[in-house]
């Protein structure tokens, strides 16, 4: 548990909770009896004084997460854009902090090192899913907080701990603010700047007050579009996102004050970001002692394609099609996907030209089902994307819209199917209709999809020894004394 410096006003109480004493109480004829009561002080008090026994019970789970991202992140080191935001991060900032995968093993400081290690982490699309953020968690949270730990020579136990904190924190916004995907806001840096600030706030072990403008602070820096789908920018939203969440923390840490309630007071984060009217507030909601935190339930969703979840039921509806009632390509006369209005939005791409439209492009992916009855890394490679057999089947794929699954507060795209239809040459139609996505608790990947996901990551730019060395580091995360020991294996790798 985050013990506070003593400077810090808090106290260790009996049952080993955190009590923030430096909280002035509320006085109800006062202006600040609000504010003192709003979401946002709410959400700062509990991600200070949040025992850590409630973390650690949930450490395998955090572990899961931080392996998922670390090896994203290791393997999307090598991309050439990962490495333009590692050179500039060099160039910007010095610091203590490891940049994973620059070859010449620089540093920098630790909100430049969150910034190009987001970059890389987002760069294949192979980064988790998170439902009520409707949008990708650790890939701001955890750069974060491995730049934050490594200068602050922190413990993995204490790394993991913050982790739970800011999936939380991310969840908790999110389901607030439910219509921010609707209008186009890239939920992953939008939201994921200010869960961040959250986390990395409990890894210093800010108190309340701190904390509260810390989030003020990264709310000033809440940005991102979905726009970028499909360009290099799209890789950076996350990791922009990833260092001003740091810095949000260390701002406060420093004596920034931000405004008292920028989450739902009159022109702050929902009010601009997510208007639904009255009772912004409310929606607001604490988790309770007894209930299990978010990276339990619903849980965290990793992906076994590196590309767009909104399209990753179809591929497995695809794939159940072809493997049960084993199509052929060559038979296939065409094929229908039927997805919510958002995710039709965000897959505008029919013919890639590139691998970042790649990971967007439905037809592309599909394509890939028919004729290779698997999806790797190796498949969003320029030589991939010029296969002959590939292009030839992309015009037989068609989407359209799920009916009745256009934008609505109520409803998210999580809420509507994705719905797969095959009709062969012969006559014969085949359906299915896919809810649950691989790689959700309730579906999870299998021992190969994981084997295939960690080996085909790692071994991009890591040897077989070393690579193995670090995946045990990453797994035994939770033991290590000092982050430091796992980075001192990342440095100079590429």
């Amino acid at each position: 548990m985050p013990i506070a410096d003593t400077d810090q006003p808090h106290v260790l109480v009996k049952d080993n909770s955190l009590v923030d004493v430096g909280m002035a109480k509320p006085d109800s004829n006062s202006n600040n009896h609000l504010e003192m009561d709003g979401p946002t002080h709410r959400l700062a008090h509990w991600a200070t004084t949040l025992p850590r026994e409630r973390t650690v019970e949930v450490q395998s789970e955090a572990v899961d997460g931080f392996k998922d991202l670390m090896i994203c992140m290791i393997g999307g080191s090598a991309e050439p854009t990962a490495r333009t935001a590692a050179n500039a991060a060099a160039q910007t900032g010095t610091g203590p902090c490891t940049i994973i995968g620059d070859a010449a093993g620089r540093k920098t400081s630790a909100a430049w090192a969150a910034f190009a290690n987001g970059a890389a982490a987002h760069i294949l699309d192979f980064d988790d899913s998170f439902g009520p953020l409707q949008g990708h968690v650790s890939v701001t949270i955890i750069p974060a907080l491995l730049a934050l730990a490594e200068e602050q020579h922190a413990s993995g136990s204490d790394l993991l701990d913050a982790f739970v904190v800011g999936v939380e924190a991310a969840a908790i916004i999110g389901r607030a603010n439910t219509t921010t995907y609707n209008v186009g806001w890239h939920n992953t840096a939008v939201i994921g700047v200010v869960a961040t600030a959250v986390a990395c706030a409990r890894l210093l072990r800010l108190n309340t007050r701190q904390v509260v403008s810390a989030i003020g602070v990264a709310v000033s820096s809440s940005s991102g579009n979905m726009s970028q789908n499909g360009y290099d920018v799209k890789s950076l939203q996350p990791a922009f996102a990833a260092r001003d969440g740091l810095f949000a923390a260390v701002l406060a840490r420093s004596g920034i004050v931000g405004g008292p309630e920028t989450l739902a007071g009159p022109m702050g984060f929902s009010s601009l970001y997510s208007p639904m009217g009255e009772g912004a507030a409310e929606r607001y909601v604490i988790p309770r002692h007894d209930q299990p935190l978010s990276i339990v339930d619903p849980g965290i969703i990793y992906k076994p394609y590196a590309c767009c979840g909104d399209m990753h039921r179809a591929i497995d509806a695809a794939f159940n099609l072809v493997i049960d009632h084993d199509i052929q390509s060559q038979d296939v006369q065409a094929v229908d996907i039927a997805l919510p209005f958002n995710s039709v939005r965000n897959l505008p791409y029919v013919r890639p030209t590139n691998s970042a439209q790649a990971r967007f492009c439905v037809p592309y992916n599909l394509a890939l089902v028919f004729f290779n009855r698997q999806i790797t890394l190796s498949d969003y490679d320029d030589v991939s994307l010029n296969r002959q057999n590939i292009l030839d089947f992309i015009p037989k794929v068609t989407l359209r819209v799920i009916p009745d699954s256009e934008n609505s507060p109520h409803t998210t795209y999580l809420d509507f199917p994705n719905e797969v239809t095959v009709i062969l040459h012969s006559g014969k139609v085949y359906r299915q209709s896919q809810m649950v996505r691989k790689g959700d608790r309730k579906n999870p990947m299998s021992p190969k999809d994981w084997k295939g996901k960690i080996d085909g990551c790692l071994r991009r730019t890591l040897s077989p020894e070393r690579a193995a060395a670090v995946l045990r580091c990453i797994e035994g995360s939770a033991d290590l004394n000092d982050v430091g020991e796992l980075t001192v294996l990342l440095r100079g790798i590429a």
